[in-house]
């Protein structure tokens, strides 16, 4: 729900911008809900 709520967000965004140079950014938003699973992920995997 969230990530297809981003995409969307994403999206339309980038409909409304065009600018290439924006890209990064929203990866970044995109991938912003993921990065406290990919961190319980490595500090499971460390601990």
């Amino acid at each position: 729900m969230v990530g297809g709520l981003a995409a969307l967000t994403l999206v339309s965004y980038l409909y409304a911008t065009r600018e290439a140079t924006l890209i990064p950014v929203m990866i970044a938003i995109a991938l912003y809900p993921a990065l406290p699973v990919i961190l319980s992920l490595v500090v499971l995997k460390n601990g």
